[in-house]
């Protein structure tokens, strides 16, 4: 740090007795802002306040810009390099730059790579609401300007340029929209369709309601897009899909489904087989209105005229004529909608065509609903409770999607081909069956507490690299061993929506009927639910392979017969609602095949991770306590988790040399301090968990992957045991720190650093700190010590904040180069060394290995030869560096003979933006060629 002269932009300093010490409980904002007073000597500190400004003549300074990425939105400050971290840490991410919309109410990221399609929820477990991109961008390449600096400007204009025209109307109506389907008056155009509480059962009713408002939203769109902006912007830039017009089929024989022959299949009676939904209607619509509401709806879905014709065990289905519907009045404040419902529940009768009932509850102007599980499943709800809406309001229905008819008929035509994967489900259905007989069927329903189920639900997923379903079953396995007489191998069946269309140009977001798939996954016996919950995200089939078993066990009559057996566990996540809020019909007598049926959700209301256990006799209570068990484990397992990254470059390098090295001390280095005191052991250790809390790198330790690439270990909570030893002269503790560095490290043993306190004579205490050459770099070296330093103050004096993680860290760094391709810097080394004849083998070809460490030779060039190469430098417009280098090409090139050498030189990696603070290997080592020839001159 020094002036500027005058002329010269630099960076605004603030120091003198305004200057606080910090941000309250930001000790991460607090280092990289309030920096040591080189001009005063009583260890005051400066204020770096971002500001540029030129500095004139006549010492007044002239404003110029920010130097920072630092932004005003929405009354936050948002440091856009910490929203680039984010993103850069996401798979398939190469570059990102991060700008503020010319509507200055949202950010726009400008991604060079993969996008990924689940970027929004991705960076919405990481980021709070504000800091999320509502817009994101591919571009080739990220502009720079003539210095080689990213140009902001230019990315602004261009997103300007692309930016589609939004439709006031459409992006008020989305926001309309999103605000009914969540219950929440608080949206507005950037709120996350995810973040706030939807689904992918609730985004099909977006879907429709925007549809019926003439907005062309397909499901995808909703779930790559999520906001009411972004999915504004993206409809003024496509037209409306152009799909065959649905076939309306009336009567004629319909092919059972899976679902439905595995139905069959279970057996029992089909009597009270419904489920029932409630719906508040308006004040001024009375029993004729929703009458004629009742038959719109009938009308405009065939499968709730759905017809089954059962003889000699074989199921073949139909559809009905168009018919009247009754609405069943009841007048008196009496009537109790679950009673209603379990009324109407023993009136159907799919044989007869029966498959729908209305109850109009005029006192409390209610609607019930209640159809026969046949027609229906929960994304049916959604479509028919919105579409007996709007018919109330005397609106027209949204047209018809595929219908339940080309569904069915599709999967039948496709299932004579469907044989692939069939020797994995026999292996799959192999596992031995360890569970009580079913029989004696009974219910609980457990909670897990609020805070609990939010660290399972927003960070085990991201911190696990698990999906939350898998997660859940994954508990629900390890729940499973603690209750099984032997634990072994056990299959599951889980059970998904379905809604994976037969054929490419199928839509089934306006369907009605019973979609549900199933299929199994076998698992090996866990304890640990993490362990668990990675094998199901291993073993677990994708949404088209549960079609595809459906196929192979109910359609295909060469595979059906040798897929008969049944696993003695189901597990289903019903995903975000209030499931309870459902009317409960009784008697139906189905009752459950499965020893244990788990059925999850999360409660919308409460914010809790609610689950249905149906067991049967001889599964023991307990296995719903050890359910929540295990997912209070994985919340835990969350919080220390261990993840891998890769390795910079010079790392990579390292750890090969590491690796033949063995465990000697060749790749460690050390720093030694005094102290006129003695230190606080304890605190010391606090101060270096919290660096490590801060730079995570501080903590890693190094392995190789599956492929044999050498990877980062990084965990979260690691701590440095701190060592005390008792020493009295120089020679000791000369041989001490030998000794240290003689023992080395093993870069797969973390932590790679180790900490000793020396006490000293008079009340003095020496520390030494020995490190890995692994961990960080000389820069980072300084970075390490000052947030030691700084942490070990607070800590001794009790106040030690929670460390806040370095914005941009090395591991999205290290992610961002190993993303690059590599083929890219091959042809520009190999363009840049074309014509070299070899390299510069000053110990010749074949130099003997010893085991020594390398010796040193310093030598002290005199001020006055420093000062003529300082004016050298400044002559010829170089950097002293470049004079420094030129001479050791021309020594090298005397002592070889050859007039062509090339040597390596280093090179800090830090000329991308943000990267001064980054803790870790970012130093390089690059050739260097430097040519002598007759003619030229030193100069």
């Amino acid at each position: 740090l020094r002036p500027v002269p005058p002329g010269r932009v630099g960076a605004i300093y603030v120091a003198g007795d305004q200057v606080s010490l910090g941000y309250l409980g930001r000790p991460g904002r607090t280092a990289g802002r309030f920096v040591a007073d080189p001009f005063a000597g009583d260890g005051s500190r400066m204020y770096h306040t971002g500001d540029l400004a030129l500095r004139g003549l006549d010492g007044e300074l002239e404003f110029v810009g920010r130097a920072d990425d630092q932004v005003q939105l929405k009354g936050f400050r948002v440091e856009l390099g910490e929203v680039e971290a984010a993103v850069r840490e996401l798979d398939g991410v190469t570059d990102v730059a991060v700008t503020v919309a010319s509507t200055g109410d949202h950010l726009v990221a400008h991604v060079v790579g993969r996008i990924p399609g689940d970027l929004t929820a991705l960076l919405s477990a990481k980021l709070p609401a504000h800091m999320v991109p509502g817009r994101v961008l591919p571009v080739a390449a990220l502009p720079l300007t003539v210095n080689g600096k990213l140009d902001r400007k230019a990315l602004i204009e261009s997103a300007q340029d692309t930016s589609p025209p939004v439709s006031d109307s459409a992006l008020a109506a989305l926001v309309d929209i999103f605000a009914a389907t969540l219950s929440d008056s608080q949206v507005d155009g950037d709120t996350d369709f995810f973040r706030a509480g939807g689904d992918s059962i609730v985004a099909i009713t977006v879907i429709n309601r925007a549809r019926a408002l003439g907005l062309p939203i397909a499901p995808r769109d909703v779930f790559l897009l999520r906001t009411p902006r972004a999915l504004a912007e993206h409809l003024g830039t496509r037209a409306a899909p152009e799909r065959p017009a649905p076939v309306r089929r009336e009567g004629g024989p319909i092919p059972p489904t899976p679902i439905i022959l595995r139905q069959r299949e279970l057996g029992g009676s089909l009597a009270r087989f419904a489920q029932a939904r409630t719906l508040l209607v308006p004040e001024g619509i009375g029993h004729a209105d929703v009458e004629r509401a009742a038959n719109t709806v009938v009308a405009a879905h065939p499968t709730l005229r759905l017809r089954l014709r059962a003889e000699h065990g074989v199921w073949t289905l139909g559809t009905g004529p168009d018919r009247g519907i009754t609405v069943v009045r009841h007048d008196t404040a009496a009537a109790d909608a679950t009673t209603v419902a379990n009324e109407a529940a023993g009136r159907l009768d799919p044989v007869s065509g029966e498959v729908i009932a209305f109850a109009w509850l005029e006192p409390a102007r209610t609607l019930v609903v209640t159809a026969h599980h046949l027609a229906v499943d929960a994304v049916s709800w959604l479509i028919l409770l919105d579409d007996l809406a709007t018919a109330l309001r005397g609106d027209p229905l949204v047209p018809p999607t595929t219908s339940f008819a080309e569904y069915a008929e599709a999967l039948a035509l496709g299932s004579a081909h469907a044989i692939d994967g069939l020797g994995h489900w026999l292996t799959t259905l192999q596992a031995p069956a360890l569970l009580p007989e079913v029989d004696g069927l009974r219910e609980t329903t457990v909670v897990l507490a609020p805070e609990v189920s939010d660290r399972v639900i927003r960070t085990a997923p991201t911190a696990l690299g698990v999906d939350l379903t898998e997660l859940l079953c994954g508990a629900l396995r390890a729940a499973l061993t603690r209750v099984q007489p032997t634990p072994s191998d056990l299959a599951i069946d889980l059970e998904r929506h379905g809604r994976v269309p037969a054929l490419e140009h199928h839509d089934y977001t306006r369907t009605v009927g019973w979609f549900t798939a199933i299929a199994p996954v076998r698992l090996t016996a866990h304890t640990d639910p993490v362990a668990a919950a990675h094998e199901v995200a291993a073993r677990r089939p994708e949404e088209r392979a549960h079609i595809a078993y459906g196929q192979l066990r109910h359609l295909n009559a060469q595979s059906a017969p040798l897929l008969t057996a049944r696993p003695q566990v189901l597990f289903n996540y019903l995903g975000r609602g209030s499931e309870s809020q459902a009317l409960h019909i009784t008697g139906g007598g189905q009752g459950s095949p499965y020893a244990v049926e788990v059925n999850a959700w999360l409660d919308e209301t409460t914010g809790s991770l609610r689950a249905e256990f149906t067991l049967a006799e001889g599964i023991p209570d307990d296995i719903a306590g050890h359910w929540l068990d295990a997912l209070e484990a994985i919340a835990e397992a969350s919080a220390t988790a261990e993840r891998t990254a890769p390795v910079t470059p010079l790392q990579r390098g390292l750890f090969f040399q590491a690796q033949l090295a063995g465990p000697a001390g060749h790749y460690v280095a050390q720093s030694w301090f005094t102290f006129d005191r003695r230190l606080d052991t304890d605190a010391l250790a606090d101060a270096m968990a919290h660096v490590i809390a801060r730079h995570p790198v501080v903590g890693a330790g190094f392995t190789t992957d599956d492929d044999g690439n050498p990877v980062q270990v990084l965990k979260a909570g690691r701590r440095v045991p701190v060592r005390t030893v008792e020493l009295v002269t120089d020679a000791e503790v000369d041989a001490l720190r030998a000794r240290d560095r003689d023992t080395g490290f093993d870069p797969g043993e973390p932590p790679l650093i180790r900490l000793t306190v020396v006490r000293l004579p008079d009340g003095r205490d020496g520390l030494l700190l020995s490190y890995h050459l692994l961990l960080w770099d000389g820069w980072s070296r300084e970075i390490v010590l000052r947030d030691l330093f700084d942490a070990y103050q607070a800590a001794v004096t009790g106040e030690l904040a929670a460390p806040a993680l370095a914005v941009p860290g090395f591991e999205e760094h290290a992610r961002a180069l190993d993303a690059k391709d590599t083929a890219v810097s091959e042809r520009f080394w190999a363009e840049h060394l074309a014509g070299l004849s070899g390299p510069t083998l000053l110990a010749g070809a074949a130099p003997a290995l010893s085991d020594d460490l390398p010796g040193t030779l310093l030598h002290t060039v005199s001020a006055e030869l420093s000062e003529l190469l300082r004016d050298a430098a400044k002559t010829h417009g170089v950097t002293l560096n470049s004079i420094l280098t030129g001479a050791f090409g021309l020594l090298l090139a005397a002592r070889t003979g050859r007039a062509d050498a090339v040597f390596g030189v280093t090179v800090s990696g830090r000329e991308g933006e943000g990267l001064e603070d980054v803790v870790g290997v970012l130093l390089n080592t690059v050739p260097m060629w430097t040519r002598a020839r007759p003619d030229d001159t030193v100069r």
